[in-house]
């Protein structure tokens, strides 16, 4: 049996997520640290539902403490629909049109896993 992805997973170099950091860093209205199994996962996004919804379900973290992984989670048409980058490394994923959000919190749970 093979699983059905709605969206594919591209990897991304140290170099492209630094680039992507700059070229989103204005497009990132909202950051919020929540604690997700013990890491600090940390939400950029200048989508105002997601924002909320992540608000609404997940626990808050200092502010102080250091993320562990971040999400980006990226209006942006010219990048295509449903089109996820994930820095390894970094432990750092871009979501690019993704308005779905039990999308979005399985993608945060995957970070937490992989930092795990």
């Amino acid at each position: 049996m093979r699983a059905y992805v709605a969206y594919p997973v591209e990897l991304l170099t140290i170099e492209q997520k630094e680039g992507l950091s700059r070229k989103y860093a204005s497009n990132t209205l909202h950051e919020i640290k929540s604690d997700i199994y013990g890491c600090c996962i940390k939400l950029l996004t200048a989508v105002h539902p997601i924002k909320d919804r992540w608000e609404e379900v997940l626990y808050f973290t200092s502010q102080i403490i250091r993320s562990h992984g971040c999400l980006y989670v990226i209006e942006d048409k010219t990048e295509g629909v449903y089109r996820v980058l994930y820095g390894v490394q970094s432990k750092t994923a871009f979501l690019f049109n993704i308005d779905y959000y039990g999308w979005i919190k399985s993608l945060a749970l995957s970070l937490a896993g992989d930092i795990l």
